[in-house]
């Protein structure tokens, strides 16, 4: 990815590889984060991406000012919010969320309730401050024995290792503890990696 021409960068809506997050802060360009911005089955409600911006050397998102008829919360599975710094799914409502799909109600309910609340899918924190950040997405949360284990945190801490190009994580059936941990590994050109130097790291 060559960004030595590069003046501002979007990225959306999936959280950039910290290898090439690092390439955009180092080419000097403005770093735009659109955090809000979902992909669902055929089409993307980029029409609501304002939501959250975020800028280079800022881990967090906030909403911009100006956006006062755009609200926010994180809500559990039964639509009540949840304290400050909860991971739980993002709900959006206001003047730039779509009004539904284009000729389907069915995928248009499940999204968007009757009270106008846009069901994004993305887990999110959000903090008492205003900010707040993706964690991961509701359909790729790994349930292992009970615990609840985002991909990102998994593909994060193998990307750190030198010889990790990128990293994808995701769950597999297991019938004893609902689900176990599988990882795809991406080696930087050259590099080589055995079972056991993995599980050492």
């Amino acid at each position: 990815m060559e960004l030595s021409d590069q003046v501002i960068s979007f990225t959306a809506p999936a959280a950039l590889f910290p290898e090439k997050d690092a390439q955009v802060v180092d080419s000097g360009a403005i770093r735009v984060t659109v955090r809000q911005g979902v992909m669902r089955g055929k089409t993307m409600t980029s029409a609501k991406g304002r939501t959250f911006y975020s800028f280079q050397g800022i881990p967090y998102a906030k909403p911009p000012t100006g956006l006062l008829s755009v609200k926010a919360k994180v809500v559990d599975n039964d639509g009540r919010m949840v304290p400050m710094g909860t991971p739980e799914e993002l709900w959006i409502r206001g003047y730039s969320v779509m009004l539904g799909y284009w000729d389907d109600a069915k995928e248009t309910r499940q999204f968007i309730g009757p009270d106008g609340w846009v069901r994004t899918g993305d887990q999110f924190v959000l903090l008492e401050d205003g900010y707040g950040k993706i964690v991961g997405r509701i359909k790729e949360m790994i349930f292992r024995a009970g615990d609840k284990i985002f991909p990102k945190d998994i593909e994060d801490f193998f990307t750190e290792h030198p010889d990790v190009l990128e990293a994808q994580a995701f769950g597999v059936p297991d019938t004893k503890i609902g689900e176990e941990i599988c990882v795809f590994l991406k080696l930087r050109d050259g590099a080589t990696l055995t079972e056991g130097d993995v599980s050492n790291y």
